[in-house]
């Protein structure tokens, strides 16, 4: 099964079933890659942005199923449905670029990489004992 096709700033990405965490990978890095990268901090204090903050509510909220996860056809599901709704909001996604400052952006990639490690470890056979 293939999934839409989404253009991402003159690049096209294909969305394929995760296999080890590679679907919340791929989205994260061309929605983040678009947006809160490039963003640009201020020293005062800032607000949160309404769409930063969803979004950053969102990717808890997948990690938390996603490490919840005890077979990895669970964590794929989760995963899966991450890059669903990342698709699904991609147009809004790609204001985050105007709204996000580094310290998000670092929220947002660890949260990311945490669900791709709960991903890796059910997808890896336990070690043999010695």
């Amino acid at each position: 099964m293939r999934l839409p096709v989404v253009d991402f700033g003159g690049r096209a990405v294909i969305i394929e079933p995760m296999v080890r965490g590679s679907i919340v990978s791929i989205m994260f890095a061309a929605v983040l890659g678009a947006g809160l990268v490039s963003s640009s901090a201020c020293k005062k204090a800032e607000k949160v942005d309404p769409l930063v903050q969803e979004v950053l509510g969102k990717l808890k909220e997948f990690r938390d199923k996603g490490c919840a996860c005890t077979t990895l056809e669970c964590a794929t599901k989760v995963q899966n449905d991450l890059g669903q709704w990342m698709l699904g909001e991609a147009k809004r996604l790609s204001e985050l670029d105007k709204k996000a400052t580094p310290a998000q952006n670092a929220a947002g990639q660890k949260l990311s990489d945490e669900l791709n490690k709960c991903a890796k470890e059910l997808a890896e056979p336990p070690p043999q004992p010695k």
